[in-house]
């Protein structure tokens, strides 16, 4: 599920399956050579460690390295990254995970305060039932709902045990609500349709990169149009991992805090009558130190809290891996002998080039 934003407050729900139809005619377009089911396995760094040679990957056909002038670590987790030297760090309060459902006849899961509500009052009977904030949506074209209702609290999701138990606890906690419902309401004909291939992971391990991105430079649109990679109208949206709270910084100057649905505080970030209508993403945030021909693309986006609960945003994220390919391949970052030298300046002087790249939306 893709949820396109038309407006700061209005979201437009859109079926993600297609877009892979979309993938593989543009592969083939423009010549693009494709190995699914491939997965990496490390860097072949230079001696210096200063530039990354080659990765190693391996897939049914064993396993074998491919060279580049420049790479792109778009594994969500910045392994390339870390692998290379990179310094990595993480967050002291990560964003926790949360795995979506698919159910048929799901209407008692649309109303998110009779769903909570309905959870509070088994839970001594269902005790794997789901705490915090939940959210859904129809599937277009079907009678079918999508459900973010799970979250799996303190869990450290860089670590490959930690993850593992998250994502079977997850499925603990849809099974719960299942369960919930056929003893509420047993003519419900609830029907779970579908499981996500894998546990869906916010927050992770960082970057650090030439400029942290700031969640106040962020609101108040800091960032100069010349470092911009793109631009954003996802509100600041923060789920806190030692409770069931949720934060929301929202473009039309609103801030709420909630916490189990039941709104705790309510405030303006901005003046009353003003609204954002967008922010910028900064390009320096996705250039990670040390390697000289590397960049990222994804939440391994250096960010501190505030801006990384805008910036994690699927929208958001998808124009830092459009952005890193269309500057990377033209020259925007790395130069012809493929390092990002130019930005490791004091003066940063960015080209005209990216006003135009198609990332850039406003």
């Amino acid at each position: 599920m893709i949820c396109l934003r038309k407006k700061p407050e209005i979201l437009i729900p859109a079926e993600k399956v297609p877009v892979k139809f979309l993938d593989d005619y543009v592969t083939a377009e423009k010549n693009i050579s494709v190995l699914l089911h491939t997965s990496y396995l490390s860097p072949v760094m230079s001696e210096n460690g200063e530039k990354v040679q080659a990765v190693v990957l391996f897939n049914k056909s064993g396993r074998f390295a491919v060279q580049a002038d420049f790479y792109i670590d778009a594994s969500g987790d910045g392994l390339l990254c870390r692998d290379a030297g990179v310094p990595m760090w993480t967050s002291p309060s990560p964003q926790p995970p949360t795995a979506c459902c698919r159910f048929e006849n799901a209407g008692v899961f649309r109303n998110a305060k009779d769903l909570k509500e309905m959870i509070e009052r088994n839970r001594k009977d269902f005790p794997d039932l789901p705490s915090g904030y939940s959210w859904g949506m129809g599937i277009p074209g079907s009678s079918i709902y999508m459900l973010a209702g799970t979250r799996v609290l303190n869990c450290k999701c860089e670590d490959a045990d930690e993850i593992t138990r998250a994502e079977i606890e997850s499925r603990r906690q849809i099974r719960a609500m299942i369960d919930m419902v056929r003893k509420e309401v047993p003519d419900s004909n609830l029907s779970l349709q579908g499981l996500p291939s894998e546990i869906g992971i916010r927050e992770g391990l960082h970057i650090q990169s030439l400029a942290r991105a700031d969640g106040d430079d962020l609101l108040f649109r800091h960032t100069p149009t010349e470092e911009t990679i793109g631009c954003g109208t996802y509100m600041i949206d923060i789920h806190h991992t030692d409770s069931d709270r949720i934060e929301f910084f929202r473009l039309s100057g609103v801030h709420d805090v909630f916490r189990s649905h039941i709104l705790e505080s309510h405030s303006r970030w901005l003046p009353e009558g003003e609204i954002l209508s967008y922010y910028r993403i900064p390009m320096k945030s996705i250039i990670p130190v040390k390697v000289e021909n590397l960049i990222s693309a994804g939440r391994m986006i250096d960010a501190d809290r505030k801006a990384f609960g805008a910036l994690r945003g699927m929208v958001n994220l998808n124009q830092t891996g459009g952005g890193s390919q269309t500057d990377s391949g033209r020259g925007y970052g790395f130069q012809e002998d493929g390092t990002f030298r130019c930005f490791r300046c004091k003066t940063i002087q960015f080209p005209v080039r990216i006003r135009d790249n198609a990332s850039v939306l406003g």
